[in-house]
């Protein structure tokens, strides 16, 4: 039987079946070789399985070449005898080597379905099968075909899951991030979907020379912020919907620069700064009235502080000088006549001082806070001494405070009455009245017509009976009169 002669007697149904077949087994076979030029292996494994198939490729258009023949040969009338069998031997003979080379890598599998299909379209396959060779053409059809759905299926799966160009361009474009990386002259090397996007907000279109993009609309429309180091450069665009943030970085490539664009949304950060920003401010001027309010207490406090220096030494030179005069007024004009005037004299100012002294000493140990003085006794038997009596009809209040306070009134009314109303029996009674402790201290002691003028001392009285919420009045219509009255605690 003739080569080939098995062909020509199939029916046309059947024909035009195996070439379809034979076509988009080709087309699978030109798919895979793509498909697989993606990965970037530069491994040996990695060239051995290209040439294999690329080879497989080469195969499939010989035999629809060699279906071509026949049908063209079917058209004329006259059947030819055979179709490229050098080059099938060929084609052949090149898979088994790269089949060999597999074997030595260990991954035989996919070559030997390639050698398998190769040798079923062999021309002595054709004489061995006779007319049963329609079959074995059709076998090594479907092998390639099958082998090259399963090798697509495998390989897109590979680079889904590998870094490959591919994949790194499908990663690209699902970032937030827009990207663009363009040569000097403006050729844009790479561009994801979200710089696209991002294009047709700034510029109306889509751009294809990135540094005319750069700078007629990036550059122009921006705002320009310090970048982390000297090779980058920050771009604030303000959209209508957002905020974006450019960084532009130019770097060496190869032999040529290439200049890398990223835009970040930072709509939100914006957000956040400006909210910061007036936070900021509310605390500025907040730290103003601080720092004013600080000032005025800090006045305050030293306008305090010197009230208590004078009402202490006013205290202090109160208490002396009512000793002395009370000693002068009952003891002097004896004590004159029996001895020398300047010698008397000195010795009342020393009894004075030592009456003085003895009470200062006294509040030294009631600051230091011993519990075995009491101050009130103190003061009567000190008063006592100089000759004056000081008569209370009950106890201090047991809130301390208003008892300190209370025993500053009565203190310095002692030493005014003694001062200024030449007296020598000070009356003190405490009561309560409702709410409220009232404590009403009056003397002996006479007091010339002329108008009383408040000074330090009652001024001093008034602050402290305010300061526990109190409130202090003077009575002279009769003799001279003090009532404080303090809210109970």
């Amino acid at each position: 039987m003739r080569v080939m002669d098995s062909f020509y007697t199939m029916p046309d149904s059947m024909r035009i079946i195996f070439t379809m077949t034979t076509i988009i087994a080709a087309v699978a076979a030109a798919l895979v070789f793509t498909l697989r030029r993606y990965r970037y292996e530069h491994a040996a494994y990695y060239w051995f399985d290209t040439a294999l198939y690329f080879l497989i490729l080469i195969q499939m258009m010989i035999c629809i070449l060699l279906l071509a023949q026949v049908q063209f040969s079917i058209i004329e009338g006259a059947p030819q005898q055979g179709a490229y069998p050098l080059l099938r031997h060929a084609i052949f003979t090149a898979i088994a080597i790269v089949f060999a080379f597999h074997i030595v890598i260990k991954k035989p599998l996919l070559p030997l379905i390639g050698l398998i299909a190769s040798f079923l379209t062999l021309p002595i396959v054709e004489t061995w099968t006779g007319g049963l060779f329609p079959l074995s053409f059709a076998a090594a059809i479907l092998i390639i075909l099958v082998s090259s759905i399963w090798v697509i299926i495998k390989t897109r799966r590979e680079l889904g899951s590998s870094l490959s160009g591919l994949s790194v361009m499908r990663a690209m474009d699902s970032l937030n991030t827009a990207v663009l990386y363009y040569r000097k002259n403006g050729h844009i090397l790479l561009r994801n979907e979200k710089m696209r996007e991002l294009m047709i907000k700034t510029a109306g279109r889509v751009s294809y020379n990135g540094k005319r993009f750069l700078e007629t609309v990036v550059v122009a429309n921006s705002e320009r912020l310090s970048g982390p180091d000297a090779l980058t450069d920050n771009y604030m665009y303000r959209l209508p919907d957002g905020v974006w943030l450019f960084s532009v970085k130019e770097f060496l490539f190869g032999r040529s620069y290439v200049t890398q664009i990223f835009a970040t949304d930072v709509t939100e950060q914006d957000n956040i700064n400006l909210i910061l920003q007036e936070n900021q401010l509310r605390l500025i001027r907040r730290q103003e009235k601080l720092r004013e309010l600080v000032d005025s207490i800090e006045d305050i406090r030293r306008s305090e502080e010197l009230l208590r220096l004078r009402a202490a030494l006013h205290d202090e030179q109160n208490q002396k000088l009512t000793f002395l005069l009370r000693y002068l007024r009952t003891q002097g004009e004896k004590a004159v006549e029996q001895g020398d005037r300047y010698s008397a004299l000195s010795d009342f100012v020393k009894q004075g001082d030592k009456l003085g002294d003895r009470y200062s000493a006294f509040s030294d140990e009631q600051s230091r806070g011993d519990p075995l003085c009491s101050e009130l006794d103190t003061l009567i038997s000190v008063y006592g001494e100089a000759g004056v009596r000081i008569i209370l009809n009950d106890d201090m209040p047991e809130d301390a405070d208003t008892a300190s306070a209370l025993m500053h009134m009565l203190r310095e009314a002692a030493a005014n009455s003694v001062i200024h109303g030449y007296a020598n029996e000070i009356y003190a009674s405490i009561s309560e009245a409702g709410n409220e402790i009232v404590m009403r201290v009056t003397d002996n002691g006479t007091r010339g017509p002329k108008r009383m003028r408040e000074g330090t001392g009652i001024a001093d009285m008034r602050r402290r009976i305010a300061a526990v919420g109190g409130e202090l009045k003077v009575d002279t219509t009769d003799g001279f009169v003090l009532t404080a009255s303090v809210i109970k605690t």
